[in-house]
């Protein structure tokens, strides 16, 4: 902008320096008219208008090329602008590929990233990691029972109330598929409290589960599994550990947190 400012400032001036050139020449034409021929006056004016228009090719040249500056800037500007939202498009994407798209958690995708970084923070640091794999129960007999469109509402229910129970920015909770979730609790020992409070908050939901085997309201299965680690290949026994936690849970009727360490 301050390019075209500027150059917008200098064709100014060039024209009123042009244009006072010829005003005074037209003054003393004018004031001495009865002295000169019709010849005196043409030759006399012959050097200014070489001036004016050598000025004028000058001019010429400079809008032209104020027009290509102006053009290639917006050009430039154009190109900027695509690129920009390219790039949100392909954050977007990112994100989304990311992300469960109806409880708007973290998908299994994003656990296994940032599972694996925290596992090496806590072998870097030395500190504890926990697991709760967690089911619904008899989450497909409620999606039977009530219709999908129900069930999918319940679950969005759900993925915030436990989202809620988490009270740290770095606890992950991520969808896995359909009625499994995962909880990832960095420089955690016991993940018992922390799976127990999510069991309550969803029984105090008293979401009417007529089909349950488990009870006669939606309830959940949490099967816990922490580890001090202190190399990379245990991320895969305290995973395993946290699913077999929530199997024994299941066999022991539901509702209910088993804990694996």
């Amino acid at each position: 902008m301050n390019k075209k400012l500027n150059l917008l400032y200098l064709v100014t001036i060039l024209g009123i320096v042009v244009t006072s050139f010829i005003l005074i020449k037209f003054y003393e034409i004018e004031a001495n008219n009865l002295q000169y021929s019709i010849h005196d006056v043409i030759t006399s004016l012959m050097p200014y208008k070489i001036i004016i228009l050598a000025v004028a090719f000058f001019l010429m040249a400079m809008v032209f090329t104020a027009y290509k500056i102006n053009r290639n800037l917006s050009a430039v500007k154009n190109v900027d602008i695509e690129k920009n939202r390219l790039i949100r498009i392909n954050e977007e994407l990112v994100c989304l590929s990311r992300v469960d798209t109806l409880t708007m958690l973290p998908n299994e995708k994003y656990f296994v990233e940032i599972y694996e970084k925290e596992f090496l923070r806590a072998i870097r640091e030395k500190t504890f990691l926990s697991l709760i794999s967690i089911n619904i129960d008899d989450f497909k007999s409620y999606n039977d029972w009530y219709g999908e469109d129900e069930a999918n509402e319940t679950l969005i229910k759900i993925s915030n109330l436990i989202k809620k129970s988490l009270k740290r920015p770095c606890d992950l909770f991520a969808r896995l598929e359909s009625d499994n979730f995962i909880i990832l609790l960095p420089n955690t020992q016991n993940g018992n409290n922390v799976a127990t409070r999510c069991l309550e908050d969803i029984q105090n939901l008293q979401i009417l589960h007529e089909n349950s085997i488990a009870s006669n309201v939606l309830t959940i299965t949490a099967g816990v599994s922490s580890i001090n680690p202190t190399q990379i290949q245990e991320k895969e026994i305290l995973l395993s550990n946290s699913k077999q936690a929530l199997l024994k849970a299941k066999q022991l009727g539901r509702n209910r947190v088993i804990e694996i360490s």
